[in-house]
């Protein structure tokens, strides 16, 4: 007996319909508002992880990093004033989520804290007045910018693209981040 086909569907219509028979349970497709709630737990999974953020800190400019979904990586954000940078935390933390942000610590040479400790620290009460449930947490930042010229150099940056301050200010906050992702391992 050879098939036909429905014209609507393009399957064989001698195949069991979907459609209830006499007798049975509707099944249709359920539509949002008969769907079962999902709890808290399951909708959290869905959601892409909150971001971590490094922090150059400087008076005039602040390098700012922030990480994949999977917070493995951390990547050069941009570079903004001090008031320019909460901005754009506030922007970050309503679009991805911000769980910590990791703000470089400058010691001294010798290891001791100095004046731009001090500094940094009046920046921590800031952000930590501003974000409140966000967690803020200091790292080392001896030798990041250092780090962060050679990194462009090994790139192939020209020399004069090395020397633009905005540059190495975003990219010493992401060799910040970098370490600080690394210590977790």
């Amino acid at each position: 007996m050879p098939i036909s086909k429905d014209r609507k569907s393009n399957r064989p219509s001698d195949l069991p319909s979907e459609r209830p028979s006499e007798g049975s349970p509707e099944r249709s497709p359920q539509s949002p508002e008969q769907r079962p709630e999902k709890s808290p737990e399951e909708r959290l999974d869905k959601r892409p992880s909150k971001r971590i953020v490094g922090i150059d800190y400087g008076t005039r400019r602040v390098g700012i990093a922030v990480t994949d979904p999977l917070a493995l990586f951390a990547q050069p954000h941009g570079t903004f004033s001090p008031e320019d940078a909460l901005v754009e935390l506030s922007r970050i933390n309503s679009v991805d989520g911000i769980s910590t942000i990791v703000i470089g610590w400058p010691l001294t040479p010798a290891g001791e804290e100095g004046r731009m400790t001090n500094l940094v620290q009046e920046y921590i009460n800031r952000l930590k007045k501003r974000f409140p449930l966000i967690e803020v947490v200091t790292w080392d930042e001896t030798n990041t910018s250092v780090s962060a010229e050679e990194i462009l150099r090994a790139s192939g940056a020209k020399r004069k693209k090395r020397r633009e301050k905005g540059v190495l200010d975003r990219l010493a906050a992401a060799v910040i981040l970098q370490e600080f992702l690394a210590s977790r391992d």
